[in-house]
């Protein structure tokens, strides 16, 4: 038997994968997985055991054809039973006569079902190295054993499914996250304390460190004993098994203070930590902080999944002669959309990197070319130029020098060339670079003929997060975080960024550094 996997495994490996843009909510994406497991392998029914990192046990969240209530909460450590060898060795096993292995009979995964379990495949669900699951494909519909075609097969389908369960778990941790954050956001302007459900403080924000005194207590309801009068009592809101809701607290000695506020519990239970929210102002600074947090979490945790897409594309690109006109447009919508998000998240890994940093003296301090640099920013941006067919002119300065970290003004100079070029909707595009000394200054000057920026969107380009409307540049691309990167990197090398434009004519930006 050829061990080459045909053209409709293949197309049911392209619609698993299609799966990572369309199922997010963990079970839903489990049931969609199994029943694609029982297509592609041909099978009586398939099972999804997750890992527990911290018990090392494997439990049983989903299984399709069997008698589902009756294994659910069945736990197995790893390393017994069929599945947890299967995770302890890190590689599939076949194990067609089930009543004659003795890792069957010790973990007697579904003997209390109905099911008459004779031959099983499992694979492990790794992504990056790490174990997350394993999978099951149990009985042949046909009768036969599995063979090592099979295995090869579902191996491929189980690194697909592996990265699916990854994803929905991601989205649900920073679903947890985003609402957490996006609670503190809304109302920052008040004191906030994160405490556990029993009350020990987890953290508290500078103005509630301010109201009731730094390192004052360990849990709020010691408020209670230096006479904060709680209405309804802490007791009562720990004990409330809703998610929300007010309250109000008094201290009457040395001086009145009423503190008016709400409580959120946070969990998908509503089991979690309480966030505690009241009265004052907290400063914009912890805006940024909290903002910036929530950057490096979607930015890196992102990031793992998307590395284990374009990585198995390549595979999928061998054989694609082999596809239908439709499975290969899908194929292409798959790569071109992992591109484009990979794009994204590299810019959030940017603009986070840099956002954290106050100064001069916190970045790499290298003597650098000026004409080196931008000549190595076109470098870096020529994929695009070429591919818009930019007319480009240059006039460089070849004696100036700056100090400062070579590739973060690399790539502040490359994001000015994609923004020149990406935004410019006149067919005969031109691009105009120049590097200058004036004094004891060098200017980078990026010129373009595009649309040009309207006036009153001048000082608004330069915040993150803001783009200007569709129906001006023809196009929206990115979050609107590339002239906040730039900026943010300008200033940390004690630069600015000047802005000319005229409305149908084009824009220049240029980077003024001091010179070596």
């Amino acid at each position: 038997m050829e061990n080459r996997l045909g053209v409709e495994d293949f197309e049911l490996l392209l619609e698993t994968n299609r799966l990572l843009s369309s199922k997010l909510e963990l079970s839903e994406l489990l049931y969609s997985i199994m029943d694609l497991a029982s297509r592609v392998m041909k099978v009586e029914a398939s099972s999804v055991l997750l890992l527990d990192e911290k018990k090392k046990e494997l439990y049983l969240d989903i299984a399709v054809g069997v008698a589902e209530e009756k294994v659910k909460g069945i736990r197995i450590p790893v390393g017994q039973g069929i599945a947890g060898a299967a995770v302890h060795d890190e590689k599939s096993l076949i194990v067609n006569d089930v009543k004659k292995d003795s890792r069957w009979k010790g973990a007697a995964l579904l003997a209390e079902s109905d099911f008459d379990t004779k031959s099983i495949l499992a694979s492990p669900l790794r992504v990056k190295g790490y174990t997350v699951g394993v999978i099951e494909a149990i009985n042949k519909v046909d009768g036969s054993g599995f063979n090592v075609f099979d295995q090869e097969l579902f191996e491929a389908f189980a690194s697909q499914a592996a990265i699916c369960v990854e994803n929905a778990k991601l989205y649900t941790n920073l679903r947890v996250e985003k609402e957490k954050i996006e609670k503190v956001f809304k109302e920052m302007a008040d004191s906030a304390v994160m405490v556990t459900p029993e009350g020990e403080v987890l953290g508290m924000n500078n103005q509630a460190s301010r109201l009731l005194g730094e390192g004052r207590i360990a849990n709020l309801k010691d408020l209670e004993a230096l006479g904060y009068f709680f209405s309804p009592s802490l007791g009562a809101i720990f004990n409330d098994p809703g998610r929300n809701g007010s309250f109000e607290a008094r201290r009457r000695d040395p001086q009145l203070l009423i503190l008016s506020g709400t409580w959120s519990r946070f969990g998908t239970d509503g089991d979690g930590e309480c966030l505690f929210l009241f009265r004052d102002v907290t400063q914009e600074r912890k805006e940024e902080l909290i903002r910036k947090s929530f950057l490096s979490v979607i930015s890196h945790k992102l990031r793992t999944p998307l590395v284990a897409i374009t990585g198995y594309l390549p595979f999928l690109r061998e054989d694609q002669d082999k596809f239908t006109d439709a499975n290969r447009r899908a194929l292409d919508a798959i790569d071109k959309e992992s591109r484009h998000l990979s794009y994204l998240i590299e810019d959030l890994i940017r603009f986070s990197t840099v956002a954290g940093v106050v100064d001069f003296d916190g970045i790499a301090q290298n003597r650098s070319s000026a004409h080196r640099l931008m000549e190595d920013a076109l470098s870096k941006a020529g994929l695009l130029v070429q591919s818009y067919k930019v007319a480009v002119t240059k006039k460089l300065d070849s004696e100036s020098q700056v100090i400062g970290d070579t590739v973060l003004l690399i790539d502040t100079l490359r994001s000015l060339i994609e923004n020149a070029v990406k935004f410019n909707d006149k067919p005969n595009k031109t691009l105009n670079l120049k590097v200058e000394a004036a004094g004891d200054r060098v200017h980078f000057a990026i010129e373009d003929n595009g649309p040009g920026i309207p006036p009153e969107e001048r000082d608004r380009i330069f915040r993150g997060f803001h783009q200007i409307e569709s129906d001006f540049t023809g196009q929206v691309q990115g979050m609107g975080l590339g002239l906040a990167f730039v900026k943010k990197v300008v200033e940390l090398h004690r630069g600015n960024v000047e802005l000319s434009s005229k409305v149908g004519q084009g824009s220049t930006f240029t980077v003024v550094l001091p010179k070596a």
